[in-house]
């Protein structure tokens, strides 16, 4: 008696050990899809763990190495089998990923990956949109060149950041950059001239050069990464056709620095061209009390812009040294 009692117990503890088996809902792996979206099917004990299985399965679908906290296996009601055992890098955040269906139990869920370049992708989110300034520097960035294909105007565009993370924002839409350098942009005008090397080595010095064809003055911005904007040469008066450079007005060479840590870094220098002093159009922008190399801020100067302005602008790469 004893024995059969033992191998009944074996037995349910047997059944008990076997993965979960749950009914998923209809629409569990049958949602329709655009061409340019990319959706993933989790499952899980709740919704954080069912969110980061379709982040997991959106990854795969992409063939994107990815992170996940999640190892174990489950199976559902349809045989399919959901694993994450990854402990890669990842390149796609659930901050990423928009929530298109869940049930009710909060277990299964469907997530969406927008598998565009990212103006597009933030475009494609705003949908329509009223007019806004009509930015000079916005018209130069691939956001706003895309935004003028689809419509005669740009809407209205500010960037704000939360944290280390930069987002750019038109009324209630609002798009993570994945970095600020996706607003860099070379770009040459008929009357302000910028010379500046493409590549330079960390730690290494450099010259930017400029010359207009009229009688002036010039003031030249450097915008890093971090979304820092610093006055390199301010409200220089130039002479039509002359040749000048960074060097010969600082009596010092500019200097290529990578910050934290990274690979490379870009960097973005614009030259701007007044025929009257910059002073009085430019005090809105500067720092009141001047103090040298204390940066403007980002969407601030971005607002000179709202008016016709004359500049060239070119970007740089700074790289590592080998070592």
């Amino acid at each position: 008696m004893r024995s059969l009692t033992l191998l009944i117990l074996l037995l349910f503890i047997g059944c008990n050990s076997q993965p979960e088996i749950s009914k998923n809902p209809s629409w569990y792996h049958n949602l329709p899809k655009e061409s340019f979206e990319t959706i993933g099917y989790g499952f899980g004990k709740d919704e954080i763990e069912a969110k980061e299985m379709a982040r997991v399965d959106i990854a795969q679908q992409l063939s994107v190495s990815v992170k996940s906290e999640v190892l174990r296996s489950e199976s559902t009601s349809n045989g399919r089998e959901i694993k994450a055992t990854s402990s890669q890098k990842s390149s796609i955040k659930l901050s990423d990923l928009e929530v298109v269906k869940i049930s009710s139990d909060r277990k299964f869920v469907a997530l969406k990956f927008i598998n565009l370049p990212f103006e597009k992708k933030f475009l494609q989110k705003i949908g329509e949109w009223r007019c806004g300034v009509d930015n000079s520097y916005w018209r130069s960035t691939d956001v706003g060149r895309e935004a003028l294909k689809r419509k005669d105007c740009l809407p209205e565009l500010r960037v704000f950041q939360n944290g280390d993370s930069f987002y750019l924002n038109s009324d209630k839409v609002s798009e993570p950059i994945p970095n600020l350098n996706k607003l860099f942009f070379s770009q040459k005008s008929e009357i302000v001239e910028l010379k500046a090397p493409f590549e330079v080595k960390e730690n290494s010095n450099f010259d930017i050069e400029f010359k207009s064809t009229e009688n002036g003055f010039i003031t030249i911005f450097n915008i890093g990464e971090n979304g820092e904007v610093y006055e390199v040469i301010s409200d220089y008066r130039v002479t039509e056709n002359r040749s000048y450079s960074t060097s010969e007005i600082l009596n010092m060479r500019l200097y290529g620095k990578i910050e934290n840590g990274r690979d490379s870094e870009k960097s973005m220098f614009i030259a701007i061209f007044s025929e009257n002093s910059l002073e009085t159009s430019f005090s809105k922008v500067r720092n009141f009390n001047k103090r040298k190399y204390k940066p403007i801020e980002f969407n601030k100067f971005l607002k000179l812009f709202n008016h016709k302005i004359e500049f060239s602008a070119k970007y740089l790469i700074i790289k590592p040294q080998l070592q």
